[in-house]
């Protein structure tokens, strides 16, 4: 996140305390992010499925953001790595004959 406070120095990034800030907020809900944009919610990031676990990487972060449109960004793509499915790849390769 401070990469993208340092990239984007007109938007605000909090950090808190989730039952400081929502009473009784549960753990499995956590990490998460709530994105405003003229103080209106956008976008609601919650849970480490939504996070896609604990290898998102910054470019990843910066595209589930912007496409909430609270920021511009360059990333206009889904970065994330793609998952061949190997049953596919496997049930392909042997329809050669």
């Amino acid at each position: 996140m401070k990469f993208l406070a340092a990239k984007y120095p007109t938007v605000k990034f909090l950090k808190a305390i989730s039952t400081t800030c929502i009473s009784n907020y549960p753990d499995k809900n956590l990490p998460t992010i709530f994105v405003y944009y003229e103080g209106e919610l956008k976008k609601q990031i919650a849970g480490p499925l939504e996070f896609r676990g604990p290898n998102l990487t910054q470019d990843e972060f910066e595209y589930l953001i912007g496409k909430s449109n609270a920021i511009e960004t360059d990333i206009k793509e889904d970065p994330r790595p793609k998952i061949k499915d190997k049953l596919f790849t496997d049930l392909s390769d042997t329809n050669d004959w």
